[in-house]
């Protein structure tokens, strides 16, 4: 996504490189010739009246004459640059002084898509013709124009290089703009290859016509591909145009049912296909003005019906909602701009020499995005519901193995030995086979074998006590000691002493069963240890409390591991371990040990969970 974003940065600063280009036409004035026989001796005799920088005269099957007063120059020769390149007949009268210095005969040079682009004087995208200018007063050309497109004429004087210049960076842009399509189109059909989603695949059926249609209004096709065939040109470009708003109303007619738009989407867009025959047909039959001002008729409703249903659609991620909203208002917003004018309601600026380039593009990239955040979302609803199966499943699998272990205690047991002998029985094959040489690997496997052991051995320990619990024939038999050097001193014979934080005050005594502290406070540091990440420190705190002021606290913070948080509910409960918790040999009786010992104390234990950390706390009596 961010090379898209900075390829479209590019595109957009690069769209804004001034081009320090002066004009040499000092007044325009436009006339009308209604039949089209006006010759230019006629209009000669004739009233103009001023026109605007760019004309805008809409759909129309008339003659437009515009005369152009170009300024005194020394330069030998100066273009008269043309635009927009998609117009049909282009006509340029203009007098080269003959030998006594005095204006010549009106020449007339003819460009246009109606004509072959191999016969153009000068090979660029824009119409241009060369004029030589007088250096001592102004010179006058007129420009005949008649197309079947909308009238939108623009016509600048500019010296050969300047106008080379705005041609390369025209090249570059019509680069950029193509090359973020293609970025588009790809990823569209990847999509499409990957997921198998229509909707993807029409998105890139859809880009890949935009492109062809920006490059047959940029005049691409008759340059490159059919520069002696300008009829083929010509209705190749309508074709296009038709192809395009006919793939643009399926589209949107697909888009919009994905997200559950109304009827009324179904209707419109299903009229819009029958509209599309009789546009081949207008076109077919040379109708070709007929046919570009329906299409452009029927482009404003779409747009202002797509906007209306967009907030109509039944869509519950505000990102997605906002998205579409967003994109549909400005395109209503832009299509006003660019539509008002090209209908002749309303004057032109330079944006409307290429009116597809805009919104396209910026249509093209909101639709990736909508179409990206469905993705995300459905893929992340997938997941959601993946893993609350997987959730289910294993807490159905948990709740058996607990009732199995709550059955049968030798089956617990057995099962819970199982991996420490494993264990041992890998380590001790691997150093009787004489494979491991090195000392310090030798070590590995003892140290292994060492846990597995310590760990079979907590494992009994905890079960014998809990049997002593059970029988309920262990008393407490409380004696004074100073709790705060008891921990310190446990806290340093630990063998992760180095994961170990205590704080601790410099003497606290109470009257405790030292046997019967150790087993809550070793369990509970075990505890910790086993279930924070490796890397991580456990805190060990020590804390007189004021309310009541007859306990004490001894409290446990450890980060969050891999098995996660401990279920509240049940953390104390006998056999109970975390799902995830089982790949480590235990019994399931450690944090049960703690709180009943604590309740045998006259104290309790309890699960404080915190921001980022996990805490039990131990209260216990003084006396």
């Amino acid at each position: 996504m961010r090379y898209i974003l900075y390829i479209i940065f590019i595109f957009l600063t690069s769209s804004q490189i001034p081009v320090s280009a002066r004009d040499f036409v000092i007044e325009r004035s436009f006339l009308v010739d209604p039949t089209g026989e006006l010759s230019i001796e006629d209009v000669q005799t004739l009233e103009f009246k001023p026109a605007p920088v760019i004309l805008s005269r809409g759909y129309t099957a008339s003659v437009t004459w515009l005369r152009v007063i170009v300024d005194s120059s020394t330069l030998a020769q100066l273009l008269v640059v043309v635009r927009p390149p998609y117009l049909d007949d282009v006509r340029l009268y203009s007098r080269t002084p003959n030998a006594s210095g005095l204006p010549g005969a009106w020449q007339m040079r003819q460009q246009g898509d109606a004509f072959a682009f191999n016969q153009r004087d000068r090979h660029n995208l824009n119409f241009s013709f060369a004029i030589e200018p007088s250096a001592e007063k102004p010179t006058t050309v007129y420009v005949r124009l008649k197309t079947s497109s909308t009238t939108a004429l623009f016509v600048a004087v500019q010296s050969i290089a300047e106008a080379e210049q705005f041609d390369s960076l025209l090249m570059l842009g019509s680069g950029i703009y193509a090359g973020i399509l293609f970025v588009l189109i790809l990823i569209s059909l990847e999509r499409f290859f990957i997921t198998r989603d229509f909707l993807w695949g029409l998105n890139g059926i859809f880009q890949l016509i935009t492109l062809i249609m920006a490059a047959t209004f940029m005049g691409f096709h008759s340059k490159y591909i059919i520069p002696d065939n300008p009829t083929l040109a010509n209705k190749g470009t309508s074709v296009v145009l038709i192809l395009h708003f006919l793939i643009s109303a399926i589209y949107s007619y697909k888009f919009f049912t994905a997200f559950e738009g109304p009827r009324i989407n179904r209707i419109f867009f299903g009229c819009l296909y029958l509209v599309t025959p009789i546009l081949f047909w207008q076109i077919t039959n040379d109708h070709i003005q007929q046919a570009m001002e329906l299409k452009s008729m029927m482009t404003l409703p779409s747009i202002i019906l797509s906007f209306i249903i967009s907030y109509q659609l039944k869509i519950e991620d505000k990102i997605i909602r906002n998205l579409i909203r967003f994109n549909y208002i400005c395109l209503l917003i832009y299509l006003l701009y660019i539509m008002l004018p090209i209908m002749g309601w309303a004057p032109m600026s330079q944006p409307h020499l290429y009116p597809v380039i805009g919104p396209n593009l910026f249509a093209s990239i909101m639709q990736y995005l909508i179409l990206t955040r469905r993705d995300h979302l459905e893929l992340r609803n997938q997941i959601h519901l993946h893993e609350k199966i997987e959730k289910t499943q294993a807490q159905l699998l948990w709740e058996q193995q607990r009732r199995a272990e709550s059955a049968s205690f030798m089956s617990m047991l057995l099962h819970e030995l199982k991996n420490p002998l494993a264990s041992i029985r890998l380590a001790t094959q691997t150093l009787m086979s004489g494979r491991i040489l090195q000392p310090k690997d030798q070590q590995i496997r003892i140290n292994n074998i060492y846990e597995s052991v310590d760990g079979m051995n907590a494992v009994l320990e905890r079960c014998r006590h809990a049997d002593r619990l059970d029988q309920g024939n262990w008393l407490p038999q409380k004696t004074p000691h100073d709790v705060a050097k008891l921990l310190s001193q446990w806290i340093q014979e630990h063998r992760l002493h180095h994961r170990l934080k205590a704080d601790l005050p410099e003497l606290l005594f109470a009257q405790i069963e030292i046997d019967l502290l150790k087993i809550m406070v070793m369990n509970l540091i075990d505890n910790a240890l086993a279930y924070s990440p490796t890397d991580s420190i456990v805190e060990v705190k020590l804390i007189e409390t004021n309310h009541p002021a007859s306990e004490f606290l001894i409290a446990i913070y450890n980060s969050v591991g891999k098995v996660g948080w401990p279920d509240p509910d049940r953390v104390f409960t006998k056999y109970y371990r975390a799902q995830a918790a089982h790949q480590r040999t235990g019994s399931g009786l450690g944090l049960f040990l703690v709180k009943s010992i604590a309740q045998l104390h006259g104290g309790d234990a309890s699960y404080q969970p915190q921001k980022d950390k996990i805490a039990f706390e131990l209260r216990l009596p003084y006396q």
